[in-house]
């Protein structure tokens, strides 16, 4: 090849010392073309001194000219030298002038410490190669044949340069581009250090990062293999690059597997016993179920894979443990309706690693959050509070209380927080509630258990007994422990706590001459340690202010029976008439522990039946009026 070169470079180079005469034959230059800066010697004998000559150089500039003179072109174009002779005439002669183009061109290692230049630039006609050991200078034609290989003695960093010449031309095309290459006797395969995946429909390889020895310098074959296939296709070449992008395949369908041929550019042949790493794919997927996140993913497990382990990295999240040959993994450590997104690393034995596509999806949870089981009232007069206790291992983002008022239901509010109060509770409306919620999964629970609030109701009985009734509390899953009975004066002050059981009447027969009114309230207690009370509504209940009176008493003096007393309870005032059959009043006091004995002024009345009557205030300040019969009796 190279002798080739050389023989149609020296049937092309143009003739030593040639002349090109203007058009008139009176001036002539060597070179009438070159590569700027082009400084043109023109021999014209007829300026000699004997005549006053001009240069026009054709861009612009006038110079006064002399034979031999040299008139410069510092800018590429095409220009009309003219020399004016004095008064005697005017010879022309067309030039041109080149950029000074630096060439472009590559160079390829090979075995045996060979190099394959090729030039790339078309600037020129003609290129020579200098490869700076003493060997002779190559030169080449632009096009399909600019390339040259060339063997050097020894390895190591060789310096070579080319530079650019054009035919009957100066060659003045200065400086040579130079590149330096690393000269070896084996060629170094490929190192693929990291594969990923970068979308749908791309993948990226790097590779030979950073280089060692000649690896910039060599070209390599990229080839591909999909899933299982042990036959492998071409697919790119790849020269003086670190990194490259695979389009048009399917990374979320399929996995792929590649590897690199180390090519010889100077015999274009591949070097069997030098390949690269193999590297492959995983086609990675992300399913998404209740409560759990589930990975799985499929690899090539071809003879020189050398997969070490799998890792997986999951956002939001940490790491996840490394796997050493699973294929598959489910995340149970998740939050419903979080975003997560994995990607699946595979590592290998020599450290290179291959990146999956990244999978995200929301997570979900479809298991029915528990039902509310626990709630307690407490009724404040015309409100209620409920309160609640839900499993812990659901988080309510809205609780849904509805109310039934004599058995019709209906919506009564929302709640984020485990409590509510209804401000418009009355207790004989027979109110029951129901809770239920949205957890934060969305999923709805079931309605819980009517809560009916303690509704208590008293009767006072003929004596002057209270009887005290009340309706079982419900809403608590394992029921009422007993019930708490209380006794307050009408100032809030208790009076006495009774532990009634589980029984919901109660008889208080108490006696307590100061006090005629009183509160009633009801505690209940859960079984369950740890619930708020339940408490009934608050009832009022006032009693008689009874009087208590003998039938018939004896003033004979005997000290037994002699006086007729009045006993009254919760009395505050007292007016007191005595009369006989004929309505004449006999005695009269405001004192209740004063009474009569019998006499009518000073003397003993006789036998017979007298009628009495009596004007009283309460301790509550009400006014109330009572009568009734005696019989005196005069025994001796």
């Amino acid at each position: 090849m190279k002798n080739f070169v050389i023989i149609l470079f020296l049937l092309i180079i143009p003739r030593v010392n040639a002349q090109y005469f203007s058009d008139d034959n009176r001036f002539s230059v060597v070179e009438k073309n070159g590569c700027t800066p082009f400084n043109v010697k023109v021999t014209a004998p007829e300026c000699d001194g004997s005549i006053s000559c001009t240069a026009v150089l054709g861009n612009g500039v006038f110079l006064g000219f002399n034979d031999g003179d040299v008139l410069p072109y510092p800018t590429a174009g095409n220009f009309k030298l003219q020399i004016v002779f004095g008064t005697s005439g005017t010879g022309s002669l067309n030039l041109q002038v080149f950029p000074n183009i630096q060439p472009t061109f590559e160079l390829y290692a090979c075995t045996g410490n060979k190099v394959s230049v090729k030039v790339t630039d078309t600037n020129y006609d003609q290129y020579i190669i200098n490869y700076n050991d003493a060997s002779t200078l190559v030169t080449v034609p632009k096009g399909s044949l600019a390339k040259d290989v060339h063997t050097f003695v020894s390895s190591g960093n060789k310096t070579i340069s080319v530079h650019g010449k054009n035919l009957n031309s100066a060659d003045n095309c200065v400086p040579a581009a130079t590149q330096t290459i690393d000269v070896t006797p084996t060629l170094q395969p490929a190192s693929i250090s990291q594969l990923e995946v970068l979308n749908t429909s791309q993948i990226k390889l790097d590779f030979n990062s950073p280089p060692v020895s000649n690896q910039l310098n060599t070209v390599y074959k990229l080839e591909i293999a999909a899933n299982s296939n042990t036959s492998f296709q071409q697919l790119q070449t790849l020269y003086n690059v670190t990194t490259t992008a695979i389009s048009n395949v399917k990374p979320d369908d399929n996995f792929y597997c590649f590897r690199m041929s180390t090519f010889d550019a100077c015999t274009n042949s591949i070097v069997t016993s030098s390949y690269s790493n193999l590297i492959c794919s995983a086609n990675f997927d992300f399913n998404i179920q209740s409560d759990v996140n589930q990975l799985k993913w499929v690899t090539s497990s071809l003879a020189g894979s050398n997969v070490a382990n799998f890792s997986i990295s999951k956002n939001p999240g940490t790491l996840l443990t490394a796997l050493s040959s699973a294929t598959s993994l489910d995340d149970k450590n998740i939050t419903c309706n979080t975003n997560y997104c994995y990607q699946l690393t595979t590592h290998y034995t020599n450290g290179s690693k291959s990146v999956s596509l990244q999978k995200c999806d929301t997570s979900f949870s479809n298991v029915i959050p528990a039902v509310v089981e626990d709630i307690s009232a407490v009724v404040n007069n015309t409100s209620v509070a409920l309160t609640w206790i839900q499993n812990p291992a659901f988080t309510s983002t809205e609780y849904t209380i509805n109310k039934s008022t004599n058995g019709n239901l209906n919506f009564l509010g929302n709640s984020t927080a485990p409590s509510y109060t209804d401000l418009n509770y009355l207790t004989e409306s027979l109110s029951c509630y129901q809770v239920s919620y949205i957890d934060k999964c969305l999923n709805s629970s079931p309605v819980s258990v009517e809560a009916c609030p303690i509704r208590l109701s008293s009767s006072l009985l003929p004596n002057n007994s209270i009887s005290l009734s009340w309706s079982g509390y419900t809403g608590w899953k394992n029921g009422v422990k007993n019930y708490i009975v209380q006794r307050f004066t009408v100032q809030g002050q208790l009076l006495e706590t009774i532990d009634n059981g589980i029984i919901t009447t109660l008889t208080d027969e108490s006696l307590d001459p100061l006090n005629q009114t009183y509160l009633y309230l009801i505690t209940a207690i859960a079984n369950d340690i740890g619930l708020i009370e339940s408490v009934s509504n608050t009832i009022t209940i006032t009693k008689e202010p009874n009087l208590f009176y003998p039938s018939s008493f004896t003033p004979n003096g005997d000290n037994l029976n002699d006086t007729f007393l009045v006993f009254g309870q919760y009395t505050s005032k007292f007016d007191m008439r005595i009369f006989n059959r004929w309505g004449q009043e006999m005695y009269h006091t405001a004192d209740l522990n004063q009474g009569w004995d019998g006499t009518y002024k000073g003397n003993l009345m006789p036998e017979g039946t007298y009628v009495f009557t009596a004007k009283i205030t309460d301790l509550e300040g009400r006014a109330s009026d009572r009568s009734g019969t005696v019989v005196l009796l005069n025994k001796q």
